[in-house]
């Protein structure tokens, strides 16, 4: 058909039958909308999530599974303006997400789950190692967890709102 060939001439493509332009049209209506579902269920499926329940601190990775970790086993918590990764030792980073181990300004070895850099809660562990979280809240799972503790569970906790930029 002539309507058909004129698109087809526009976008240097050979002349076809009629079914092949009605299936490249619906190609091209229908890809945005599939992309746009994709990346919606992309961003669920690395949704990061934090909650406390039965004494844990419980890290969801959307679909992907989730981390408990005991709030006995934290020895310190601090809320960092910002955490800066400097090496990727194991894991993944996509735009607006941090998983795994890595090297980080100022505090070495650090497994990350971030959303964001900035407002950061930094757990240490009793065995020292180091969980960086980026909650909604941190003022708030800050405020919990030293409640937690406070109760006389394994020891103190020391609490801060520190900087970690160098000057």
């Amino acid at each position: 058909s002539m309507p058909g060939l004129i698109i087809l001439a526009a976008v240097g493509l050979p002349p076809c039958s009629p079914g092949n332009i009605v299936f490249l049209m619906a190609i091209l209506c229908l890809g945005p909308g599939i992309a746009l579902t994709l990346l919606v269920m992309w961003t669920q499926a690395y949704k990061v999530g934090l909650s406390i329940r039965g004494g844990n601190l419980v890290v969801s990775f959307g679909s992907l599974g989730k981390t408990i970790i005991p709030l006995a086993s934290v020895r310190d918590v601090l809320l960092l303006h910002r955490i800066k990764p400097t090496l990727r030792l194991s894991g993944g980073a996509l735009p607006g997400l941090y998983i795994g181990l890595y090297k980080a300004e100022n505090l070495g070895t650090v497994n990350l789950v971030l959303t964001r850099l900035d407002n950061v809660l930094l757990l240490v562990l009793e065995d020292g190692s180091k969980i960086a979280l980026s909650p909604d809240n941190p003022e708030h799972y800050l405020e919990l967890i030293k409640e937690y503790k406070g109760r006389g569970l394994r020891g103190p906790i020391r609490t801060e709102y520190i900087d970690t930029k160098v000057t």
